[in-house]
């Protein structure tokens, strides 16, 4: 069965260039604006990791499997997926709150290897 998770607010998805294409900081709950930022731990501590670009962007080994809590401070939506490259052929969490503070409450913690935010011209997974 598919698991399907989209945040959707008005702002816009950017990812920070790092090791790869995201930008991990140690700690804090701040998101800044136009992002996208997930957490190891609840309540948006833990290590903490920046998304800043449309498309699908591979989570750091460091957070690999081990997100449990995301902000979305990015205009449209943003997929949360449990495979590398953003994947739609794989489990999928659809969300429609800006924030969640324990993944675990949609079922999804501990799961999610890429985000990914389509671009104008690129497929939208099902909600």
């Amino acid at each position: 069965m598919r698991r399907m998770f989209l945040i959707s607010i008005a702002a816009t998805l950017v990812i920070a260039p790092a090791a790869g294409d995201a930008a991990s900081s140690k700690r804090g709950s701040a998101c800044p604006d136009g992002k996208v930022c997930i957490w190891t731990k609840k309540n948006f501590r833990g290590d903490r990791e920046v998304i800043q670009k449309r498309g699908a962007t591979n989570v750091s080994r460091k957070l690999n499997n081990k997100v449990t809590s995301v902000k979305n401070r990015s205009q449209g939506n943003v997929f949360l997926m449990d495979a590398k490259n953003g994947s739609t052929d794989d489990d999928y969490q659809c969300m429609f709150e800006p924030e969640y503070r324990d993944l675990d409450d949609p079922g999804f913690n501990n799961v999610i290897s890429s985000v990914y935010r389509p671009g104008l011209e690129d497929p939208q997974p099902l909600c």
